[in-house]
């Protein structure tokens, strides 16, 4: 391997291992997400540019390089918001790079001339209150992975916590007192309280005498058994969980989404605590967004709540004086101007 590549692949590593967690204290989502654009990048530019491995350096990062690789992202079968992401990710690594080398801002140049792509926006999809509760009784509570199932399910759409969110939350987390809480560990390491209402918190007492008879006060509240240890659930199983039971309530329920994620829940619970008259800046919170505009969705996404609104105005006008004819007003300008 000549010295420019071993220079790229020794920055890409301090970039990943020192700069993003222990400099800017990125998470371990934020850090495997940098990772898998980059891994992406470099094996497009082996596979489909046919650069050797041994070859490839800061020169190899050019704007057709990194918009084709763009392109490839969309075609197999990504979101504009993914591409957007992948760019994002790897600008980010380039700044890095130009920071310990002023030599390479023009690389960085040519891969800011690389726009973010913009797309409509996909309406919010969220469940109506029948069809969650449709969902909520696919579960079994009388079989010990059905009960887990449910307060799994019960638990995403209260707390309007993302998947990773939940699959974080350690027994100590948990706060059973007169007024119970979870707290929730975010993207960028926040961390957030988010109340739980009775219904939930009996249920997850259930789940948790059946499956933590022993608390352990680290111990993940959602686990699996490997080789007889316990670990946190990967976040694979519990989107097929949520899969399998969206596709249950989808058999019964006409209009359920086709494949449901755990993401509508989330969206579920934001749309129904707005529809209830919950102020957006505290729907923001709860969610976790730094920013009301990202909050701002939801405003947007209710058709139901505006059309009710606007049905009050949805009455014939009143008409105070008679309509003017306006063909006998036609005949007399053409008159006064001579053309009649």
């Amino acid at each position: 391997m000549n010295r420019e590549a071993e220079e790229l692949f020794a920055a890409v590593r301090r970039f990943l291992e020192v700069y993003l967690p222990l400099q800017r204290g990125a998470s371990p989502n934020t850090v495997r997400s940098y990772r898998t654009a980059i891994k992406q990048f470099v094996d497009y530019l082996i596979d489909d540019v046919g650069t050797r491995v041994d070859r490839l350096s800061f020169s190899s990062i050019t704007m057709e390089s990194l918009s084709g690789y763009l392109d490839s992202v969309e075609a197999s079968g990504c979101s504009v918001a993914t591409r957007n992401q992948r760019l994002a990710a790897i600008k980010s690594f380039l700044s890095y790079a130009a920071m310990e080398d002023v030599a390479r801002v023009a690389v960085l140049a040519q891969a800011d001339r690389v726009p973010q792509k913009k797309s409509p926006r996909a309406p919010v999809e969220y469940l109506s209150e029948g069809e969650l509760g449709v969902l909520f009784e696919q579960p079994d509570p009388s079989t010990r992975i059905g009960l887990r199932d449910l307060a799994m399910l019960v638990m995403l759409y209260d707390t309007a916590a993302r998947i990773r969110e939940l699959l974080g939350i350690q027994l100590q987390d948990l706060r059973f007192g007169a007024h119970p809480y979870v707290v929730l560990h975010g993207k960028g390491q926040k961390v957030r309280s988010v109340p739980l209402m009775g219904r939930t918190v009996d249920l997850v007492g259930r789940y948790i005498k059946e499956f933590h008879p022993d608390e352990v006060a680290t111990s993940s509240l959602f686990y699996t058994v490997v080789g007889g240890k316990r670990k946190e659930m990967s976040y694979e199983n519990a989107s097929k969980m949520v899969a399998k039971y969206g596709a249950m309530a989808a058999a019964t329920c006409e209009g359920f989404p086709e494949r449901l994620h755990a993401h509508t829940l989330r969206h579920t619970r934001s749309m129904h605590l707005y529809q209830d008259g919950v102020p957006l800046s505290y729907v923001k919170d709860l969610l976790g967004h730094s920013n009301i505009n990202t909050t701002s969705i939801y405003a947007s996404a209710d058709l139901e709540m505006l059309r009710k609104a606007m049905a009050p105005l949805d009455r014939p006008l009143e008409t105070f004086a008679p309509l003017p004819d306006w063909q006998a007003e036609r005949e007399k300008l053409m008159k006064l101007a001579g053309l009649r």
